[in-house]
């Protein structure tokens, strides 16, 4: 074999193992070992959540606590029911009849719910209604059960307090880049005065109870019940 020849060999036998070579790695790259799919995005509750811990302070009356840091609760909605640090809560916004039933505010699997619904129900920036359902999907985040949350729900909307909000506007001036002045118009929320709260019994909550328990009505249907008639 001449010189020539052997070159020539040793060229084709390259080409030869090159083209197999990316052949191979095509089929695995392409077959055997495909791009795996990108991780799916972690999942949520579907009934909000509690981005933070609840930190309290019993206070010495036995009654009331101080939260010592900012606490808040993200509805499904995706709206943050924020209760601020220094906030006083006492679990008020609950019928105490209920606690017979469900256990007081410290002491269910509603703790949480009843800190971010005392605030909601005292600062009064949304409709009463509007906070008792957050109050329904708290409890469920929280992991109640759907009946017992329902019936706090529905001590709360029909024996709790209640409210609407009206909207008011307000002249300011802002100042442009240009230092010129301009008057906008701002809306804020302002709570109609507090509605008297309904007299509430645990004959009525047990009734409420019985009535859950037995059919499961919805959230709406229990808005529209009249529970002195059950």
């Amino acid at each position: 074999m001449t010189r020539k020849e052997s070159i020539l060999g040793r060229l084709l036998v390259s080409a030869l193992i090159f083209a197999v070579g990316g052949a191979t790695g095509w089929y695995l790259g392409h077959h055997a070992f495909p791009t795996p799919p990108p991780p799916e995005p972690p999942s949520t509750n579907v009934f909000g959540r509690f981005p933070v811990s609840a930190k309290i302070e019993l206070l010495p009356d036995g009654r009331t606590a101080r939260l010592l840091d900012d606490f808040a609760y993200i509805d499904p909605d995706q709206r943050v029911w924020l209760a601020k640090k220094g906030a006083i809560v006492d679990g008020a916004s609950i019928p105490k009849p209920l606690w017979s039933i469900v256990g007081g505010p410290y002491a269910g699997k509603y703790r949480k719910a009843s800190i971010v619904h005392d605030v909601a129900c005292e600062e009064r920036t949304q409709p009463s209604e509007v906070v008792h359902r957050m109050f329904y999907y708290a409890c469920r985040c929280e992991g109640l059960p759907e009946h017992e949350a329902k019936l706090l729900f529905a001590a709360v909307y029909h024996f709790g307090p209640r409210w609407e909000v009206r909207r008011v506007y307000e002249t300011r001036i802002v100042v442009d880049d240009q230092g010129k002045k301009h008057p906008i118009r701002v809306a804020r929320t302002v709570p109609n005065a507090l509605a008297v709260t309904r007299p509430a019994s645990e004959k009525i909550f047990e009734k409420l109870k019985t009535l859950i328990d037995n059919e499961n009505p919805s959230i709406d249907k229990l808005c529209h019940i009249d529970p002195s008639e059950l």
